[in-house]
């Protein structure tokens, strides 16, 4: 299985040497694999610091002021997507992208978010999705979506960087 299209990890290599950035990971820890972006945020912090990477949870409102004070040009949401892939899969999408792609539940909406952060002047949102396997009650994450969600932690921090990356 490829982790990331070619395409998308060279555009994300380039957005994090040029541009200020922030990566928000969202989900419900307590919703199986809906919680992988907010694991995923979480170890980041740990990895890359606090002041590129925001675990929103399932609240992103609750953190609009944090966005705000650093003013990024990018801001990157990963989440749990269904977009018809194998469970695990990665893809990178823009905001537009997202009619007819079904995003985690949250607070807020794709549209409400969208327009928030353009009025921050935020000038480009990416979306990167992990495909679920299972959304029920239930604490942890599905194998195939753990696997996904180490290999994206890989690659990001190795990105971020700005290492040279192999295939993936």
């Amino acid at each position: 299985m490829a982790l990331l299209e070619r395409t998308g990890i060279a555009e994300l290599g380039k957005i994090f040497q040029a541009q200020r950035y922030m990566i928000i990971g969202v989900g419900n820890r307590l919703a199986q694999d809906d919680g992988v972006g907010s694991f995923l945020a979480e170890e980041l912090s740990l990895l890359v610091g606090k002041d590129r990477v925001i675990d929103a949870g399932l609240m992103i409102e609750n953190y609009i002021f944090s966005l705000e004070k650093t003013t990024p040009d990018v801001v990157i949401v990963i989440d749990s997507v269904e977009f018809g892939k194998e469970p695990g899969a990665i893809g990178i999408f823009s905001l537009d992208e997202f009619r007819g792609v079904a995003i985690s539940s949250h607070s807020l909406s794709l549209s409400q978010l969208k327009g928030i952060f353009e009025i921050m002047g935020i000038k480009e949102i990416i979306v990167i999705g992990i495909q679920p396997q299972k959304l029920q009650a239930g604490e942890g994450l599905s194998p195939r979506v753990m696997r996904a969600k180490e290999n994206l932690k890989r690659t990001l921090v190795s990105l971020m960087r700005g290492e040279e990356i192999g295939d993936c």
